[in-house]
């Protein structure tokens, strides 16, 4: 179900065997010019989410606290209409430069640089809106307080259909519109079903919020250029709540810049960075030696 939210940059067909390790999936990255791997994995304990950046990191791993299949929230046929186009992100109360600590501070930053990278950009000036047909809502928050005093960065994870409504028209009229498929079969003939709805729709009908309305800038769908219309955002999954466990540098591996349950002094994050460092350095050296041999 992820992988339908990141269409259509996605590996749709792929198939995972048990004997593929991780690291696999990193040498094949390359090849099929993947950029991240999401990889979940579960516990007695815990279910959790890890998010990594190839070939050289960083990862971010998420406890995931809950999860909501997209069948539980819409209907098979309405998950077959989805749309493949690239979703709009949204990304709600992150800090831009990681010094604001009520955002999440650095932690909070790199949670942002890494989501923003899954996402393809968007330029706004260039954008064609018939193409923009999903968000996917991104909001961080502070969870709540354990008793080392810590506070957890939380995450929810949202991912939305766009859809339209003819705004200006006559209520009946206006159902007609949105809906152009309906069954007159009962009705003499449209203006039949027009007078019979009118009379039997209230006036809170239909009502949308404020803020959503808007007059189209460029043709979107089957609504021309300069009509007003009305945005509806309807959930389609799935759905999850991710509190945030630890960073680390590098691919599955290396420094851990940030732990929720476990602390350590500057100097002692420098020194498991040199360590690493070294460690990576040996890795190349015996790389190199048996590409010479």
């Amino acid at each position: 179900e992820m992988r339908s939210v990141f269409h259509p940059y996605t590996a749709s067909a792929l198939k995972e065997q048990k004997r593929q390790k991780l690291e696999d999936y990193r040498e094949a990255a390359s090849i099929y010019h993947a950029s991240h791997l999401l990889a979940f994995s579960m516990t007695d304990n815990k279910t959790a989410l890890k998010i990594c950046k190839f070939p050289n990191g960083p990862t971010i791993t998420f406890k995931i606290l809950q999860f909501t299949r997209a069948n539980d929230l819409v209907s098979e046929s309405s998950l077959n209409k989805i749309s493949t186009n690239a979703p709009l992100l949204v990304m709600s109360g992150f800090g831009k430069d990681g010094q604001d600590e009520e955002k999440g501070g650095e932690p909070g930053r790199i949670i942002s640089v890494m989501l923003q990278s899954l996402f393809p950009p968007i330029n706004v000036n260039t954008i064609n809106l018939s193409q923009c047909k999903r968000v996917v809502l991104f909001t961080l928050s502070k969870g709540e307080a354990q008793e080392n005093g810590a506070t957890p960065l939380v995450v929810e994870f949202r991912h939305y259909q766009i859809s339209t409504r003819q705004r200006n028209v006559n209520k009946a009229i206006r159902r007609v519109v949105n809906r152009p498929t309906l069954n007159l079969g009962k009705y003499k003939d449209i203006s039949d079903f027009i007078l019979k709805q009118g009379g039997n729709m209230s006036d809170s009908e239909g009502e949308d919020l404020p803020g959503s309305q808007i007059t189209l800038p460029q043709n979107y769908g089957s609504r021309l250029k300069n009509t007003q219309i009305a945005l509806r955002l309807m959930e389609i999954g799935p759905r999850m709540k991710l509190e945030l466990v630890k960073i680390e540098e590098g691919f599955l591996t290396g420094a851990v810049v940030f732990h929720q349950y476990i602390k350590k002094t500057d100097r002692e994050i420098m020194e498991m960075k040199a360590k690493f460092k070294e460690i990576r350095k040996k890795k190349r050296e015996k790389k190199q030696k048996k590409k010479e041999e």
